[in-house]
């Protein structure tokens, strides 16, 4: 795995890239108990579920500090669109970008006539809304074996189709057969407005020990959503509540009550509110409070100062 953010220079907007090769579907994981189950997904389909979660989980955390929410992960991820390591990163909020844009005649590799992508680019939601067109560059998968770029000896026991030839240079300047996959282009427009999270009012009640209740109004600024969005919020860094919203009537109002609290999204002006109890694990350690709040996989962070009185803090 390879990361590694990337600035805009007109304006400094930055996206963070994840390459990856996940494990192989061929290769053996009967040693740690993955094998081939036989549901289609090849050998050690857990084995690459479980890297596609830590790699969600270790994005998220912002491992170069870029301090942007945008991050997209791309690479030979060996499993098709439906397979289970995919919608796993789909579950963590990631757009399959090629579903998006290319479709059901996608495909980066072809296996024994089998036409599929393993070759994948997942935008977080954050950025998904930046992309503006993908494409895959057919310059490898329909090229023959015969004109193949790094083989050109008959190893033993190889079949006589699998050689390859070595009337051909490995290195050309034709671009052909220069993998046995396709690569994928992804076009972005980068937005230079980051995203926000203004708070408007927060009041935390604390107890001893840990937990309490939260009261709070803010907005987003640098996104905007029409449709009820899923809603996560932690404080600092204690996971509060995640839920998904509903629409209140026909109005632009999106509402859930959940078992420690009310919270609500106003589409029309991208207002957030909460009225909810606080875990036990969190703890107040200072008057600056950290504030993150994710809308349908888009981040929004604010460090709110703020004024405590016994065990009460307000927002200054």
């Amino acid at each position: 795995m390879l990361i590694q953010t990337f600035e805009q220079v007109a304006d400094g907007e930055r996206f963070t890239v994840a390459v990856n090769h996940l494990k192989s579907k061929g290769s053996s994981c009967a040693s740690v108990g993955d094998p081939d189950l036989g549901d289609g997904q090849g050998n050690c389909s857990v084995t690459r579920t479980n890297a596609a979660a830590a790699l969600a989980d270790y994005l998220a955390a912002d491992p170069t500090g870029s301090g942007d929410p945008d991050f997209l992960i791309v690479g030979d991820l060996n499993s098709y669109r439906r397979e289970v390591p995919i919608t796993t990163l789909v579950g963590h909020g990631y757009v399959d970008l090629i579903e998006q844009f290319v479709g059901d005649d996608a495909y980066s590799f072809l296996f024994d006539g089998q036409l599929g992508y393993l070759d994948h680019a997942l935008a977080i939601g954050a950025l998904a809304g930046q992309v503006t067109g993908v494409a895959e560059w057919a310059i490898n998968a329909d090229e023959v074996p015969l004109f193949d770029y790094n083989d050109t000896i008959a190893d033993p026991g190889e079949s006589s189709f699998e050689r390859e030839s070595a009337a051909r240079p490995l290195a050309s300047t034709d671009p052909r057969r220069s993998s046995d996959h396709n690569p994928l282009l992804v076009g972005l427009d980068l937005d230079a407005t980051p995203n926000t999270l203004a708070v408007d009012d927060a009041v935390i009640v604390t107890r001893r020990g840990g937990g309490g209740g939260l009261a709070m109004a803010a907005h987003v600024i640098g996104e905007s959503f029409t449709t009820c969005p899923t809603v996560a919020l932690a404080v600092e860094g204690v996971d509060v509540v995640r839920a998904t919203l509903n629409r209140v009537r026909r109005s632009s109002v999106c509402a859930r009550l959940t078992n420690v609290g009310l919270v609500t999204f106003d589409l029309a002006v991208g207002a957030f509110g909460a009225a909810v109890r606080l875990p036990n694990t969190f703890v107040l350690a200072d008057t600056t409070v950290t504030f993150e709040l994710t809308v349908d996989g888009d981040r929004f962070t604010a460090d709110v100062t703020g004024t405590r009185r016994g065990a009460i803090w307000i927002a200054d």
